[in-house]
């Protein structure tokens, strides 16, 4: 009987460490099958969908294909050769212009090569500085691999070709060859002179790229190799002559390079079987348009099973965005390699038959949102920290003889303020629902609709504290956890909430509305327990439930949000039956926290398709070390530093702390009277201090995610101190 339950044991683990492989694509090529397989990768660098829309044929070709919205982001201060290195990375990757300089080899360039690197190359082409390259990204934030796709395909048998270039007079910079190189910085394959360069006195520099020349080279390149990258080169170079034209100039020659590339990519497209998967990107915007805040760029994918309509992947989980991570793990994906070393997710296909007319429209409200977020929550911070401060000020002027009138006058504005300042976040959460992209509207709309619901709530309240607590904060939570449940829809697109263009997070709950949660949901259970004394068993219950939808994988798995709601909830269930906290509860708390994330570890690794953010940090530390935690907690910490000195939400965390620092002290007495008012409250604004110093240190953007926590805190506390004001203390 023992020996069968081991067995039965084994049997058991060997599944799941199978279903784990298979998740994380740990199937190895089988070399012989896979060598008559192919790839091909076309770049136009700073190209736009309005660019290619003006041309008939592309529009046909787009209408025939899977369409996508591509991040472009890279660690520090964007740049083209970050993006090329990114996409051969897959992992948001270092380079700048003079690492991304790629030579064919001749006798000089070896003997260079072979002294700095020890190898002897005699035909292909190199990059010289592939040695800084790999140090630049040992000291990066992500540890990127440059070369990780090249290397990883010639290690299972496969070969690479780069074909075209950017070339520029008394220039070798050639970011496309940080797709196609190996770890070494070589390109076995490559054509990346002046071959494909004709002169025409017509085009911007008096040359132009000789796509006749060019598919021929792939035609020859196509029986050879099995990955191809194709640099087409005049988009990029017209980008950077921009500024000696005038704007009507730029866009004649643009419109005609769209022409010319949509002849060359159909002959691209319609040349190899159909099982051969063609894609079609810009690693990076061109400048008029990543001025204006538009940096998506296009992605098209043509063959293999992709259906005509919108790519999306598990690291985006929208449909229509994709991130340049993904490319890599994309290909290696059709050769059915691991591609465990790399951030990124395989790109797949959704059909959709209004592709570029959605498409078009995603962008508009991805940019939208992106270009007046900043402005958006400033004001809002701002209009917060006021009506706090106004708030303060009403209070400590209550007894003086002179201000009383005044603040007499102005206490009930100062109260419908103070809930209007905690059904913003909830007015930006609605916003989407109207499909506007008018900034005046927004405004309005973020001011109209807490007006309408206050109005509301103040007549069938008839202004009782907890029952205004528990319709305001009910609301804000409940519609947040209800969003979350059905797929995010309004969190994916609020100001409040994440940009698809800064790529920090695309799906779930966002560090912004993790801490409006947690604040609004605390007051909103709390002021229920305190109104009608419901049971501790019921608030648990709920309590659970918001944890579930945090945590679980399906929903998008905030991690830090995920600790901070298990350790704070069971504080608060612990507080609500007026138990004294000993070290005892804070180990149980702490043991069910690591419970909690194991469990939502296990789930994310073994039985969710689409992995979350956990699951490939587990993934990353398994397959590269534990130097990975490191790199991450890194990340994760300059990142709060850096936010703290340029973000306004650290002036919100300051002000909270300033008001709660005055109401210690004035009025005397105040908070203990509170406290016996209130002791459902009081044990919430305890949990709320608490949450914001433990998500300020377990997330990566902790003092956004402390500071909206503590709206939570001043908007309730606030309140009750100038309703009460009447009476003596």
């Amino acid at each position: 009987m023992r020996r069968t339950k081991i067995c039965c044991f084994i049997v058991i683990i060997y599944l799941l460490l199978s279903q784990y492989q298979v998740a994380h694509g740990k199937t190895q090529s089988n070399t012989n099958e896979a060598i008559d397989d192919k790839f091909v990768l076309v770049v136009m660098n700073r190209v736009h969908y309005n660019d290619l829309l003006k041309s008939p044929k592309m529009k046909k070709l787009m209408n025939e294909g899977s369409l996508g919205l591509m991040n472009t982001r890279a660690p520090g201060r964007q740049s083209d050769p970050k993006s090329y290195l990114t996409i051969g990375a897959g992992t948001r990757g270092e380079a700048d212009k003079k690492t991304a300089e790629f030579s064919q080899l001749k006798k000089e360039i070896s003997e260079i090569y072979s002294r700095r690197t020890g190898l002897l190359k005699e035909e292909g082409a190199v990059n010289l500085e592939i040695n800084n390259l790999i140090s630049q990204n040992t000291r990066g934030d992500y540890g990127a691999i440059p070369g990780n796709l090249g290397e990883t395909l010639s290690q299972n048998g496969l070969s690479t070709a780069l074909l075209g270039s950017n070339i520029l007079k008394d220039s070798n910079f050639n970011p496309a060859g940080f797709i196609a190189m190996d770890q070494k910085g070589y390109i076995a394959q490559s054509k990346i002179e002046d071959q494909f360069i004709q002169i025409d006195p017509a085009s911007p520099m008096g040359f132009k790229t000789d796509y006749t020349k060019l598919y021929d080279a792939f035609q020859k390149s196509y029986e050879k190799n099995n990955f191809i990258v194709i640099e087409t080169g005049d988009t990029w170079r017209l980008d950077e002559y921009a500024v000696n034209l005038t704007e009507e100039l730029y866009q004649q020659h643009k419109n005609k390079m769209i022409t010319e590339l949509a002849d060359f990519i159909e002959k691209i497209i319609t040349t190899p079987p159909k099982s051969t998967p063609v894609m079609i990107l810009s690693p990076y915007p061109s400048n008029v348009y990543s001025e204006q805040g538009d940096r998506l760029t296009p992605i098209l994918y043509f063959g293999q099973e992709n259906v005509a309509g919108l790519l999306t992947s598990n690291t985006t989980r929208r449909k229509g965005i994709v991130g340049n991570i993904d490319v890599a793990p994309t290909v290696l994906q059709h050769f059915n390699i691991d591609f465990k070393q790399m951030t990124g997710s395989p790109i797949t296909s959704i059909k959709e038959i209004n592709q570029v007319d959605y498409i078009l429209g995603l962008n508009e409200k991805t940019v939208f949102v992106s270009t007046n977020r900043y402005n958006v929550l400033y004001s809002y911070a701002t209009f917060h920290i006021i009506v706090a401060m106004l708030a303060i000020l009403v209070i400590l002027l209550n007894n003086n003889f002179l201000a009383k009138k005044i603040t007499n006058k102005l206490r009930k504005y100062i109260l419908d303020l103070l809930l209007i300042s905690g059904l913003m976040p909830w007015a930006m959460l609605m916003i989407p629902m109207f499909r506007i992209t008018s900034v005046a509207l927004t405004y309005i709309l973020i001011i109209l609709l807490p007006l309408v619901v206050i109005y509301i709530a103040n007549i069938v309240a008839k202004r009782d504290p907890l029952k205004l607590f528990i319709t305001i904060t009910g609301l804000v939570s409940l519609s947040i956890l209800t969003d979350i449940l059905l797929g995010q829809q309004l969190l994916k697109q609020s100001l409040l909430s994440y940009d698809p263009i800064i790529g920090a997070r695309y799906y779930g709950l966002g560090n912004e509305y993790l801490g409006i949660l947690i604040g609004s949901y605390l007051i909103f259970l709390c002021s229920i327990r305190e109104r009608y004394r419901t049971s501790i068993k019921k608030i648990t219950t709920l309590f659970f439930i918001a944890l579930v939808l945090i945590s679980a994988p399906i929903f998008g798995a905030n991690v830090g949000g995920t600790i901070t709601a298990a350790f704070i909830f069971m504080f608060t269930y612990l507080k609500l039956k007026n138990t004294d906290i000993k070290i005892k509860h804070i180990y149980f708390i702490l043991l069910m926290i690591i419970l909690t994330v194991g469990i939502i570890a296990s789930i994310d690794l073994f039985l969710v398709d689409s992995k979350s953010h956990l699951a490939r940090a587990i993934s990353q530390v398994n397959d590269q070390g534990i130097e990975v935690m490191f790199q991450i907690l890194t990340r994760k910490i300059s990142m709060n530093l850096r936010l703290i000195n340029v973000t306004v939400w650290s002036r919100v965390l300051l002000t909270a702390i300033v008001v709660l620092g005055i109401l210690f002290y004035k009025p005397k007495g105040i908070l203990k009277e509170m406290k016996r008012k209130y002791p459902d409250i009081t044990v919430a604004w305890n949990s709320i201090i608490l949450a914001c110093i433990l998500v300020f240190l377990v997330n990566d953007s902790g003092v956004v995610a402390a500071a909206t926590t503590s709206i939570y805190l001043l908007v309730p506390l606030l309140y009750l101190v100038i309703y009460h004001l009447e009476n003596e203390f």
